[in-house]
């Protein structure tokens, strides 16, 4: 065995005993990562596919189980994003791991709140549609596919993320936190914890400032009364 093939065989057995960085095969440097490309232990990219590069010490990183949903922007759930620490949270606009446990996050990652997402360039995302993977910058799907994504969504190429500017989510979670299915019309249930676990099913948990002016709380007795009263006096008239 000549000593190049043996240099290949053996540090692909390291990687796959061990998990260490090496060299490895990608479209970008994501793919590299977690796709697990294949090895180029030359550091060459002669030693990839054609069009692919030879990025150096990449660790790959196992892909979170796909979410059921994205959580809608402006909750609490939407900025609580994975990341090797707060800082990467931030520039990759990592996974969502709503529950706030590591364990909704990629192997090697942790799960951090309060991250807005400050992406420099473009990446590819899910989404409903292209505008909603803009505003929420969706879920990474670096493979450019739609298994990627959470049910229902689409992975959507050149996205520069943009997320819509809602009232800061950073300050300390009171009990005026309250469900509802998207920003502005959250006006339900009182979620003083900040998750979504404190919700009815199918809504999420958002900071006080997203109950809109317009929406009247009915769940409040007094606001119940004077809904009543304003019906009775509607009809008498």
């Amino acid at each position: 065995m000549n000593t190049t093939l043996f240099c290949i065989v053996l540090c692909v057995f390291a990687s796959k005993v061990s998990g260490q960085a090496m060299n490895r095969c990608g479209w970008d440097p994501d793919n590299a990562v977690y796709n697990c490309g294949t090895p180029c232990p030359l550091g060459t990219s002669d030693e990839c596919l054609e069009g692919q590069t030879c990025y150096l010490d990449i660790i790959c990183i196992t892909p979170a189980p796909t979410m059921a949903y994205s959580p809608p922007a402006g909750s609490f759930s939407s900025k609580r994003r994975c990341g090797k620490n707060y800082e990467d949270a931030v520039n990759s606009c990592g996974s969502f791991c709503p529950t706030g446990a590591n364990s909704d996050c990629p192997t090697g990652t942790y799960c951090f709140n309060d991250v807005t997402c400050d992406l420099g360039g473009v990446s590819s995302r899910c989404g409903y549609t292209y505008d909603h993977a803009v505003e929420l910058c969706g879920v990474a799907c670096p493979n450019n596919t739609n298994e990627e994504c959470p049910s229902n969504e689409y992975c959507y190429k050149n996205i520069e993320c943009n997320q819509a500017e809602f009232t800061d989510t950073t300050a300390a979670v009171t009990g005026e936190n309250r469900c509802g299915e998207y920003f502005g019309d959250a006006c339900g249930d009182v979620c003083p914890t900040g998750f979504d676990s404190a919700c009815p099913e199918g809504q999420f948990c958002f900071p006080a400032e997203a109950c809109s002016s317009g929406c009247f709380m009915l769940s409040s007795p007094v606001a119940l009364f004077f809904a009543v009263s304003l019906a009775l006096l509607a009809l008498w008239h």
